[in-house]
């Protein structure tokens, strides 16, 4: 039977012919000098995706914090070879976070999973992560169970941060909750909303709500070559992620303040009563040196209130400061891959 292609349009806007769209999933990987386990990764994550090519079209995202390696040429490699590899390249290392932005504004699936290019978070998971948001869940997130990477103090300092984030996020944020996630496209419209520069994208995916799920795996060893987040490097991210996402902090400092203000009012009060008990002839406490205790509760006094007063003022200083700059949270140096 023939249909006219004006007929054809008519029938597909009228709903009276049903057309089968395939439903895209964008990997988003976040990199910097990771050549080596870049040649591995491409062939693991290609076999892994295979048996989901029946029913998904795929796109590789690769953000590059501007690679010292040989990191941009293997992408153009990987996207002359193959029209799903898609690069981007910074005009510096804008950090980790910056990827995570850039990648939520150049995905174009219905699904985007976050995944690093060292391996440590096994893409054999990927297909698991596909089937649980086949069943209805929003945000499918990795939890660590169990890390081979880093050093003890490292390891120390990860488990103190997410504990820390999950308390001082009020729960918000699960402890030991990962990077490796996928979420849907309604999830990756809400995190566009947030326009902050300060940013811990971890935690703008969990506070945005819907329906979640995790998957607990265990970390493996890094395939190839050196870490770049060694210890000062983690627990700077780890005041970064703390700043950006709570104002506990500031709470904590100013009910610090209060009661080492409290403390010079009570020092205030046994110093007064045993200066006139002395008076009488009863001593119950050593005589200090002329002056010493008076200057002792002055410093307390005033060093508490300064704390007190800093840590209000710090609450709307720390929100306002990035903000007002309004300078771009990367910028991009080369892209190739996007039409």
């Amino acid at each position: 039977m023939y249909i006219h292609s004006m007929d054809l349009l008519r029938l597909v806007m009228d709903g009276g012919l049903k057309v089968n769209k395939r439903s895209l999933i964008s990997i988003v990987i976040p990199a910097w000098n990771e050549h080596a386990n870049l040649l591995e990764l491409r062939p693991r994550l290609e076999g892994v995706i295979e048996p989901l090519t029946t029913k998904y079209d795929f796109e590789f995202i690769l953000i590059d914090n501007h690679s010292e390696d040989a990191t941009p040429a293997l992408m153009a490699q990987y996207c002359a070879d193959d029209s799903r590899w898609k690069y981007v390249r910074f005009s510096r290392n804008f950090g980790l976070e910056a990827s995570f932005h850039e990648g939520i504004q150049r995905v174009a699936g219905d699904a985007v999973i976050f995944l690093f290019s060292d391996m440590q978070d096994p893409p054999e998971l990927i297909p698991e992560y596909v089937e649980r948001w086949e069943s209805g869940f929003d945000v499918v997130y990795g939890t660590i169970k169990q890390r081979a990477d880093g050093r003890f103090l490292e390891k120390a300092g990860a488990l103190i941060t997410h504990k820390l984030l999950n308390k001082l996020s009020g729960n918000v944020i699960p402890e030991n909750a990962a990077d490796f996630q996928l979420l849907s496209r309604n999830v990756i419209e809400a995190i566009k909303l947030c326009g902050e520069r300060n940013r811990y994208f971890r935690g703008l995916v969990h506070s945005m709500g819907f329906n979640k799920c995790t998957i607990p795996f265990a970390r493996q060893p890094r395939k190839n070559g050196e870490t770049t987040m060694g210890l000062f490097f983690r627990a700077g991210y780890a005041i970064t992620c703390i700043t950006a996402f709570s104002t506990k902090p500031l709470e904590i400092i100013s009910i610090i303040g209060f009661l080492l203000t409290m403390l010079s009012f009570l020092g205030s009060v046994v110093y007064t009563l045993s200066k006139f008990l002395t008076y009488v002839g009863i001593v119950f406490l050593p005589v200090p040196p002329l002056g010493w205790t008076t200057l002792v509760l002055v410093l307390l006094f005033f060093n508490g209130v300064n704390m007190m007063f800093l840590g209000v003022i710090g609450r709307y200083v720390s929100s306002i400061y990035a903000e007002v700059k309004q300078r771009p949270i990367s910028v991009v140096e080369h892209a190739e891959g996007f039409k």
